[in-house]
């Protein structure tokens, strides 16, 4: 995936289980978004200059066993569209009261868009809103996600680990 390309980012309320949720995106679009390793949020704590904040970190592991407690998984779905080269994310947000986006902590899944345009992100999210078991849908203004960019470059990393995984 090309996280330089046109993305959108949708928050989804839904208190269904994370295949649940993928199985009726699947059904609805007509897509085959299949399950991948978790991706683990690894926070580390750092301060300088007297401002202290939390450092987010990206990676994917096999083993919740090797997971460290200030590591959380969040859960991942994964459908790429050779012909259109677009890929979709679907990632659970919210784990344990932790959210892997911060600004949309009310969200509890993250459906992610990669290399789509205005008219088709809106054709997404009416078909999402049109899915009984989810609550609500709605775009989320990357200007206002001040991290966004350093979650798309790990999400990248990710995606190029899990193929080459394949």
């Amino acid at each position: 995936m090309d996280f330089s390309c046109p993305t959108a980012v949708v928050g989804i309320a839904c208190v269904k289980a994370f295949y649940e949720l993928a199985h009726h995106i699947n059904k609805k679009l007509g897509i085959s978004l299949a399950r991948r390793d978790d991706v683990i949020q690894s926070y580390s704590a750092y301060s300088g200059g007297g401002n202290s904040s939390t450092q987010v970190n990206l990676f994917s592991s096999t083993s919740q066993d090797d997971m460290a407690q200030n590591e959380i998984a969040h859960p991942l779905y994964f459908y790429e569209d050779d012909e259109r080269k677009m890929g979709i994310l679907l990632i659970q947000n919210t784990v344990n009261g932790n959210s892997l986006i911060g600004k949309a902590k009310g969200w509890d899944y993250l459906f992610i868009l990669n290399n789509v345009i205005g008219d088709d992100i809106s054709k997404y999210i009416t078909a999402l809103s049109e899915i009984n078991c989810i609550n609500a849908t709605i775009l989320l203004d990357e200007k206002k996600i001040p991290n966004l960019r350093d979650i798309f470059d790990d999400l990248d990393t990710y995606i190029i680990e899990q193929n080459r995984k394949k």
